[in-house]
């Protein structure tokens, strides 16, 4: 593929920053684990904890659980890593460049890997836990019990890059400029993730099934991260649009 057709394909995607999020999302989280003698709420903490700040002695709590209540086989692939957003951060690079031509990549790799370690940074940045929950009986459930709980998270709140960043690449005819502009978007992105205080306020809900005796899972772990994703880029997502038009 040329630089060329690669520029023309980029324009026609949704904002590069929008598929940023989404793979946020989509890489790394496992099905959540059984948490033992804890309550919907103490169980949310841990994967807060885990999931979206990847809190050391969080995510030990939480691979401990898996260790002591999955299956043995399936053990391995639930266990969050050590270092998730690294992981995470590494992929995400790595599926980006891959739809770029060699000269996209050698000039944006390094801005772009920034903005990826800025990104991530804010996520870990956040402040959340559980504020409160709803318990219902499960129909069925063997003495199980279905458990809504709410949470909420300090999260940094991201002012976008001015008009000279977000519209960099307005006008550009070349390749070259096209990159240049591309770097000094991503450059301006990062600066905006890494400067935000953490001082925006979200909240959220998650799904629990289980009992205080035997634990509690969810099968939708993406609730937990989803609202922080949302708070970082919608801001960010919002300001690439309005440059567009």
């Amino acid at each position: 593929m040329t630089a060329t057709r690669f520029a023309a394909r980029t324009r026609a995607r949704r904002p590069l920053v929008h598929m940023l999020a989404a793979c946020a999302l989509s890489l790394g989280i496992p099905l959540a684990a059984q948490a033992a003698s804890l309550t919907p709420e103490q169980t949310v903490d841990v994967y807060l904890g885990a999931i979206v700040n990847n809190d050391a002695a969080k995510v030990e709590q939480f691979n401990a659980t898996v260790r002591a209540t999955a299956d043995p086989k399936d053990a391995e692939n639930m266990a969050l890593p050590a270092n998730m957003y690294g992981e995470m951060r590494e992929q995400m690079l790595q599926q980006m460049l891959a739809s770029m031509p060699d000269s996209g990549r050698k000039a944006l790799a390094p801005s772009l890997d920034s903005m990826l370690v800025a990104y991530t940074g804010a996520l870990q940045r956040s402040q959340c836990k559980a504020t409160g929950v709803k318990r219902a009986p499960r129909a069925g459930g063997k003495g199980q019990e279905l458990a809504t709980v709410d949470f909420e998270c300090k999260v940094a709140d991201v002012t976008p890059p001015g008009d000279e960043a977000m519209k960099a690449g307005k006008n550009a005819k070349t390749d070259p400029q096209r990159f240049a502009a591309a770097k000094t978007m991503f450059t301006g992105v990062a600066r905006a993730f890494n400067d935000a205080p953490v001082s925006r306020r979200i909240t959220g809900q998650v799904e629990m099934v289980g009992s205080d005796s035997k634990g509690w899972t969810t099968d939708s772990p993406e609730s937990l991260l989803k609202p922080v994703v949302d708070a970082l880029f919608g801001p960010v997502v919002a300001a690439v649009a309005a440059s567009q038009q």
